[in-house]
């Protein structure tokens, strides 16, 4: 049962006018709420720690915790956590607590809460190979480029046509395993385009087929694409020579 402040209060008052005696303040608990024969009254146990909180705090109401004290969130171990993640940031946040003596929810609220860090993720972009070649071929070009030149930069892929599945990103709701399956060949069939850029326009897309069949890239084939596709796409912006 759920005591008021009005049953703690009528509790503690009784308890001093009638000699500190438990019993009677029971019975006269009883008569002055109505309480039944068989009903629910305090016990010895509630009405002696009522009157010792009133002794205690000039309060019969149940006292508040202070509350946990703050043992791990300290200034120093908000430091030491910058110092450790700052020198070894690729470090795991399960590692960094068990080097620092920390519990892994108390190191992660003081990375979010504390230092305001986020987990990022590493981007994974193409190796570079041959770096000062290129840059020296780049270089060279740049001399070499006038004003008014167009310099197209271009590339091929190819694009599938059997479609993806991404598996971490598809579920299926339901009772039992129903073993769903994504078939795919071994060679899926795909489409080889190019395309180019420049300051001027995108040309583009230009798809390698033959008999409306995907074909291989070759020089010869590329040599037709750029006298057949290119040559003319650019003479509608005034340049004539590929």
């Amino acid at each position: 049962m759920s005591w008021t402040s009005e049953h703690r209060a009528f509790v503690v008052e009784t308890y001093f006018k009638n000699a500190d005696s438990i019993s009677e303040t029971q019975r006269l608990f009883r008569r002055h709420f109505g309480v039944s024969r068989h009903g629910k009254i305090p016990d010895r146990k509630t009405i002696s720690l009522w009157v010792a909180n009133f002794r205690e705090t000039g309060s019969c109401l149940k006292r508040k915790s202070p509350g946990r004290p703050r043992h791990v969130r300290t200034p120093e171990n908000v430091a030491a956590v910058r110092n450790a993640v700052t020198q070894s940031p690729r470090r795991s946040a399960r590692k960094q607590a068990s080097a620092l003596g920390l519990s892994q929810r108390s190191l992660r609220r003081i990375l979010h809460e504390d230092l305001k860090f986020h987990p990022y993720k590493m981007m994974l972009v193409q190796e570079m190979k041959d770096w000062p070649n290129r840059k020296k071929c780049f270089e060279v070009l740049l001399e070499n480029v006038g004003p008014d030149d167009v310099v197209l930069a271009s590339d091929e892929a190819h694009f599938h046509l059997s479609g993806c599945v991404n598996k971490q990103n598809f579920r299926y709701w339901a009772e039992s395993n129903p073993r769903q399956k994504h078939e795919r060949p071994l060679h899926s069939e795909h489409v080889t385009v190019w395309c180019a850029v420049s300051h001027l326009c995108v040309i583009g897309a230009y798809f390698f087929e033959e008999n409306n069949e995907t074909v291989t890239v070759n020089s010869q084939r590329y040599v037709h694409m750029l006298r057949s596709f290119l040559q003319p796409q650019l003479h509608q912006f005034g340049q004539s020579e590929v």
